[in-house]
């Protein structure tokens, strides 16, 4: 009876990682305060709740939603130069690149939190996808407190050229 009690003991803790998802295993992953963070299923009520898009000015971002944040990574290469396997620094300069996230964006005011230090390291690149981990520090000054993006992650992400 205790080999039969051990084996369903052993069983049921090994089969609450199958329906657990990896983060590696998913499209867009990180923690928010330590809190665990995903887009939103694509459903009626959201635009594409995930998007990557390199346009024509250099400019390349990754767009993360759900039902009330958002997680934006923008990453300014210039109009001639190629995105690269490589870390990009997050800034709070305008002419930098950088991470935002809005919170509770369905009760105004909808703040802008930009990324106060952080990196972006590009570790998969080709013609059509992209890989990478992220993390960033940001501060509301509304509610006086700091949002800690961390374990941040995409994996294989279709990119749209404009």
């Amino acid at each position: 009876m205790k080999k039969l009690t051990f084996a369903l003991i052993i069983f049921s803790l090994s089969s609450c990682q199958l329906f657990e998802p990896k983060p590696e295993s998913e499209k867009f992953y990180c923690k928010v305060n330590g809190k665990a963070w995903r887009p939103e299923k694509a459903s009626y009520s959201l635009r594409t709740p995930l998007t990557a898009e390199w346009f024509k000015n250099g400019n390349f971002g990754i767009a993360a939603r759900n039902e009330n944040e958002t997680i934006v990574i923008g990453i300014k290469l210039g109009i001639n130069n190629p995105l690269e396997i490589k870390q990009y620094e997050l800034q709070s300069q305008t002419s930098g690149s950088t991470g935002d996230y809005y919170y509770d964006t369905s009760n105004p005011p909808r703040e802008k939190l930009t990324s106060k230090s952080g990196s972006v390291w590009i570790t998969k690149f080709d013609n059509s996808s992209v890989s990478s981990t992220f993390e960033f520090t940001t501060h509301s000054d509304i509610k006086n407190k700091d949002y800690k993006i961390t374990k941040g992650q995409f994996n294989n992400l279709l990119y749209t050229k404009y």
